[in-house]
Order: C-alpha cells, then structure tokens, then sequence
C-alpha cells in the first residue's frame, strides 16, 4: 500500500502548518503552508480533535484506515476505497457481519508489520475499557465518530470481523473514521501523550515534528 520510499514529511508550527495533504504535489525538500478553520492546532495520537478539519489535517494524511476516503479526484465527490483493508463484504449469514480483508505487505512509520493481532489491537484503543492500551480520550471521539461497532474478531493473520449492532449498508463511509496506528510505537513511548509527540502511523506522510 504505502511504503518508506513513499513518505513524505510533516512538520507542525503553532500558527502556520507545515503539511502536505494527499491531494497536493509534495516533495522532501519543499514546505506547504495552509490555514484551517480549527479553535486549536488537532491532536496528533490517531483520532484528531477538532472534527473534520482534524482529521482532514492531522488524521488522513498520516494515518490509514481499514477503509480510506478516495482523494484523487478532484472533480467529484470522494467515495470510499480500498485502507488497509483490500476489500470487504456483509457476511452472507449474519447481515450485522462484515468481513475485511487485510492488505498484506504495510509497515507503519517506525517499520512494525500491519496485520490482523495489529487490527484487534487498535480496535481496542477505542472500544475495549480494560485493555492496557485503552484511550479515553480519543476513543470518545472515536465511538462518537462510529458509534456502529458492536463486537470484532481475528479470523486469521488477514483477515477480520466487525459486527454492527443492526444491519448497517453504510458502515463503510463509517470505517473510515477509525485510524489505526503502530502498536510498538505506543509500547516505546508508554503512554498517548508521549505517543503524541512522536507518532507512527501508515499514511502517505509522516510527522516529524510538533511545536
């Protein structure tokens, strides 16, 4: 999907920002500078604060989802396409089901291995209360922004399940709104807030530096 040799980097200034959204043509040694309509410069853990203009500038350029938003077109609307997942489909038994099929071959910024363990692992940053990695924080936003997971499950090394609570036709443009992030990252670091200042996600462009 993404790959080191495709990186580019992110620098954040406190008054002017120092980004290069996926729409735009960036290069490692030049700077775009824009200005958002935000009350606060966005969180940088995963799951931005200051609704769609956080994640527009803090979460999709550095982060992926299972499903990402197509933003290589200009001249409509962006639909949904293929994140980290590859594809998926409503389970043909259990209509709340919907089965994702993980992308093979993704590193994460600090070259830890996407996979399915890494999936379960972000899904209960924000939907598991007792596990170790848990976000109070941004999985407030998180369930606020996809309120529709019920459960989830590993089947095997690529692939997933997530179960909504009523059959839900689009959960998809829903999916896009989970952003998933290196699990060994967040080890090396030891908590959110020191992850923060030093991130690690799969997007096209990775943050170097926050001020």
């Amino acid at each position: 999907m993404k790959t080191s040799a495709r990186l580019r980097t992110i620098g954040l200034l406190a008054a002017a920002f120092v980004i290069a959204a996926p729409l735009g043509i960036a290069h490692a040694d030049k700077v775009m500078r824009v200005g958002m309509t935000a009350s606060d410069i966005p969180t940088t853990g995963g799951i931005p604060n200051n609704g769609g203009e956080g994640f527009r500038f803090l979460g999709y350029p550095a982060y992926d989802a299972l499903i990402n938003w197509d933003f290589t077109h200009t001249d409509k609307t962006a639909d949904v396409t293929p994140g980290l997942a590859t594809s998926w489909e409503v389970d043909e038994v259990d209509r709340t089901r919907w089965v994702f099929h993980l992308r093979k071959g993704v590193k994460f910024h600090d070259g830890t291995d996407w996979n399915a363990d890494v999936a379960i692992w972000n899904l209960d940053r924000y939907f598991k209360q007792d596990a170790p990695q848990f976000d109070p924080p941004n999985a407030a936003v998180a369930v606020a922004r996809d309120p529709y997971v019920a459960g989830y499950r590993k089947i095997d090394d690529w692939t997933i399940e997530i179960a909504n609570p009523r059959p839900i036709s689009y959960f998809p443009n829903m999916a896009t709104w989970i952003l998933h992030v290196s699990p060994t990252q967040f080890a090396k670091t030891g908590s959110w807030a020191e992850f923060a200042k030093a991130p690690a996600g799969s997007g096209p462009f990775k943050i170097t530096e926050f001020k």
